[in-house]
C-alpha cells in the first residue's frame, strides 16, 4: 500500500515536470492567446528571443518572470493575473502591451526596465501595484488605467512621454523624486486618496488639467522645468506646494481650492495665472518668490489673502493684474508689486482698480503703499488726458 502511495507521488511529480518544461518550452515564440494557466508559471532569468503573446490569458497562480529578458514584443493585453504576480529586474527590449489587463493581487515591477513603448492603458489594478525604480525609455501609457489599492512610483524614471490620462487611483499614491523628462499628462486624473509628489522633477510640461484631488496632495520641492498647468483642477483637500520651484509658467486657472492652499517658500519663476480660481480657505504665499507677472483676475476669495510677506527677485516688482477680484481681501507691500492691465481692459476699469487699491491701503493704514500708488495713479490720470 505504501509503495503504491510513493508511485502515484512520483508519477504526479513527473506529470507537474513535464507540464512545467511545457510550458516553458511553448512560452517562447508561441501564441497562447486565452490559454488558462492552472499551475504557478515560474520563468525566472529566461531569455525570449521571439514575441511571446499571453493575451486573453487567465493566469490562476503566481507567476514569476524577475529577471526574464524580453527581446522581442510582449503581449499580456487582456490577461488576468489572479495571484502575484512578479517582473521584478525584468527587461522588455520591445513593445510590452498590458492594455486592459485584470491584476486581481499584487504585481511587482521593482527594477524594470522598458526599452520600448510600455502600453498599460485601460489596466486594471485591484491590489498593490509597485513600479518603484522603473526606467520607463519609451512612452508610458496609463491613460483610463485604475489603481485600486497603493500605486507606488517611487523613484521612476519617465525619459518619454508619461500618459496618465483619466486614470484613477483609488488608495495611496506616491510618485516621489520621479523623473519626468519628458510631458507628463494627468489631464482629468483622479485621485481619490493621499498622493505625494514630493522631489519629483518635472522637465518638460506637467499637465494637470481637470485633475481631481480628493484628499490631501503633496508637491513639496517638485521642480516644474517647463509649464505646470492645473487649470480647472479641483483640490478638495489640503494642497501642499511647499518649496515647490515653478520655472516656467504655472497655470491654476479656474481651479479650486476647497482648502487650504500652501505656497509658502514656493518659487515662481515666470507667469503664474490664477485667474478664476477659487480658494474657499487659508492661501499661505508667506515667503514666496513671487513672478514676473501675476494674473489674479476673477479670483473667488472667501479669506484674505496677504502677499505682504512674500518676496521679489533681486528685488523686482510683480506685475499684478486685479481685475474682477475682491480687492478688500487682499493685502499686499506695493514695494513688491506695480499693476498690470492687458490691452482688453478700459480706462474706466483701470480707474476702479486703482481706487478700490488705494481705499484698501487706507484700511490697511499703508500709508507707504498708498503712497507710491497714488504717484501711480496721478501717472497714469496724465497720460489719459
Amino acid at each position: 500500500m505504501k509503495m503504491r502511495d510513493s508511485y502515484s507521488k512520483i508519477i504526479i511529480l513527473l506529470f507537474m515536470l513535464v507540464s512545467w518544461c511545457i510550458n516553458l518550452f511553448n512560452a517562447d515564440g508561441q501564441d497562447l492567446t486565452g490559454k488558462h494557466w492552472l499551475e504557478e508559471l515560474i520563468l525566472r532569468n529566461k531569455e525570449f528571443k521571439e514575441p511571446v503573446i499571453y493575451k486573453n490569458d487567465t493566469f490562476g497562480r503566481r507567476v514569476f518572470f524577475n529577471r526574464a529578458q524580453f527581446q522581442d514584443v510582449a503581449n499580456f493585453s487582456g490577461a488576468n493575473f489572479d495571484s502575484l504576480a512578479y517582473f521584478s529586474k525584468a527587461r522588455f527590449f520591445n513593445d510590452v502591451i498590458f492594455r486592459g489587463a485584470q491584476f486581481n493581487a499584487g504585481v511587482d515591477y521593482l527594477f524594470v526596465q522598458f526599452q520600448k513603448v510600455a502600453d498599460f492603458a485601460d489596466a486594471q489594478f485591484h491590489s498593490w501595484a509597485d513600479f518603484w525604480k522603473v526606467q520607463f525609455n519609451a512612452e508610458a501609457y496609463f491613460s483610463s488605467a485604475i489603481f485600486d489599492n497603493s500605486a507606488i512610483f517611487n523613484i521612476t524614471q519617465f525619459n518619454a512621454a508619461a500618459l496618465f490620462s483619466y486614470s484613477q487611483f483609488n488608495y495611496r499614491t506616491s510618485f516621489p523624486q520621479a523623473e519626468f523628462a519628458s510631458q507628463a499628462d494627468f489631464t482629468a486624473a483622479k485621485f481619490v486618496s493621499w498622493v505625494e509628489f514630493k522631489n519629483a522633477v518635472f522637465d518638460s510640461s506637467a499637465i494637470f488639467m481637470s485633475a481631481q484631488f480628493d484628499s490631501i496632495v503633496g508637491f513639496s520641492k517638485v521642480q516644474f522645468n517647463s509649464t505646470a498647468n492645473f487649470s480647472k483642477a479641483q483640490f478638495k483637500a489640503s494642497a501642499d506646494f511647499f518649496g515647490a520651484q515653478f520655472n516656467a509658467a504655472a497655470v491654476f486657472s479656474a481651479a479650486h481650492f476647497s482648502a487650504d492652499a500652501i505656497f509658502f517658500t514656493s518659487c515662481f519663476n515666470s507667469l503664474a495665472d490664477f485667474s478664476n480660481a477659487r480658494f474657499d480657505a487659508k492661501i499661505d504665499f508667506e515667503e514666496t518668490f513671487l513672478p514676473d507677472t501675476l494674473i489674479f483676475s476673477n479670483v473667488r476669495l472667501n479669506n484674505e489673502v496677504d502677499f505682504s510677506l512674500a518676496k521679489t527677485h533681486n528685488n523686482s516688482k510683480c506685475k499684478i493684474f486685479l481685475s474682477g477680484t475682491d480687492i478688500e481681501k487682499i493685502k499686499l507691500n506695493y514695494d513688491l508689486f506695480e499693476l498690470f492691465f492687458p490691452d482688453s481692459i478700459s480706462s474706466a476699469q483701470k480707474t476702479i482698480i486703482y481706487e478700490t487699491l488705494l481705499r484698501r491701503f487706507n484700511t490697511l493704514r499703508d500709508m507707504k503703499s498708498r503712497e507710491k500708488l497714488a504717484m501711480e495713479f496721478r501717472d497714469f490720470k496724465e497720460k489719459m488726458k
